[in-house]
């Protein structure tokens, strides 16, 4: 192999390792910021702010919730306003001692990423429920925001 073969292919593979590691790096990135929308949707339970977790939804998402899953006659969609109009509605009547997204398992696929989790809550009637969600995000121009969210229907 001449010089020139072997310099060509030693660029390439410099080439090649950057650009992976720029992909690991960004894909990263991702998902630490997706992980602090989790972080900041537990603050906001928490302090009841409503301001910060609308901040933390697209002008565009929505939510689904099955009162009861096995009837999906049953199913609730909610637009942003409503989503914060229920949550705050929900915070009026009970005060959350613990909100948290525990066993997150978050994928990135491009402008896209989705996440599913756990959420834990405890509640000062002293009751705790555990319960499956499954967020969608996309990346707008301002950041990491979530479109979707639901409980997970199956596992």
């Amino acid at each position: 192999m001449s010089k020139l073969s072997r310099a060509l292919s030693l660029m390439l593979l410099f080439l090649f390792v950057a650009a992976a590691g720029q992909i690991f790096a960004d894909s990263r990135s991702d998902e630490q910021a997706i992980e602090q929308i989790l972080d900041l949707f537990e603050k906001a339970y928490l302090e009841e702010d409503m301001d910060l977790l609308a901040s933390l939804l697209s002008d565009q998402g929505y939510m689904m919730i099955m009162k009861r899953q096995a009837d999906p006659s049953t199913a609730l969609v909610l637009d942003k306003a409503q989503i914060v109009q229920a949550i705050a509605r929900r915070l009026e009547q009970v005060d959350y001692l613990e909100h948290r997204h525990i066993d997150r398992t978050i994928r990135i696929d491009g402008p896209a990423a989705t996440s599913v989790s756990t959420i834990v809550d405890r509640v000062d009637t002293g009751h705790t429920q555990r319960s499956r969600v499954y967020h969608i995000y996309v990346r707008e121009p301002g950041g990491w925001k979530t479109v979707f969210s639901s409980d997970l229907l199956a596992n």
